[in-house]
């Protein structure tokens, strides 16, 4: 039945989380020693390292450790192009796993049912939805890309997927490192303000942006 396939599937990727938790535990520390052990290669280590962050569902290692490492050890300008690279291979992958394998994978592990609902979201993912969910962090760049696999099931075409979302990425990226890089100087307190701005903010602001419309323009 698609009920217990379904239950089945939930079972095997809450036990798969578990064990990744508590096996293998991965510290900011372990991050900064692996980037400073590589040499004149850490940026090239970050990048894989972030890549696999945002390509590996689920993964134990914290995207937002990773970045706050490079945001520490480089300077603004290698952390960007690090980043940038590490985004462009994890949306290629993304994007086109989803493509080739997203109905199969969600029709092996689901029912009928849940692949409407799947189906319904992918419909509504067009390149200006890409763009400005971009900017959400917590559902694009932090754990799973639903956005690039959802994109991927629709089928849109790759380009211009791929510009919707390396340019928000690019911006944030770009407002993230230079911010941190000019408060690390001052205090490591000041140094976590940018982050937390970056995740919580664009949520927050769609909140008071709904909030407003619906005060504006009242249901009858």
């Amino acid at each position: 039945m698609p009920s217990r396939r379904l239950v089945i599937g939930a079972c095997l990727l809450i036990a798969l989380i578990v064990i990744l938790q508590s096996t293998v535990r991965i510290s900011v520390q372990d991050i900064e020693n692996t980037v400073a052990e590589a040499g004149v290669f850490g940026p090239i280590a970050y990048a894989i390292v972030l890549f696999l962050g945002i390509s590996v569902p689920f993964n134990p290692v914290s995207d937002v450790a990773t970045v706050n490492v490079a945001a520490l050890v480089f300077s603004p300008e290698t952390s960007v192009a690090a980043t940038f690279a590490a985004h462009t291979m994890a949306l290629i992958v993304n994007f086109v796993v989803a493509k080739r394998y997203g109905h199969t994978g969600i029709r092996l592990l689901t029912g009928r049912k849940e692949v409407a609902i799947v189906n319904r979201l992918s419909d509504k993912m067009g390149y200006r939805t890409v763009f400005l969910t971009r900017f959400m962090l917590p559902i694009t760049a932090i754990g799973i890309d639903i956005v690039s696999y959802l994109a991927g099931i629709k089928q849109l075409r790759f380009v211009p997927f791929y510009i919707a979302s390396i340019v928000p990425w690019t911006l944030i990226s770009i407002v993230y490192f230079y911010s941190t890089s000019h408060l690390k100087e001052r205090s490591l307190v000041l140094f976590f303000i940018p982050a937390a701005l970056l995740i919580l903010g664009p949520p927050a602001l769609l909140f008071l942006w709904r909030r407003f419309r619906s005060r504006q323009h009242p249901s009858t």
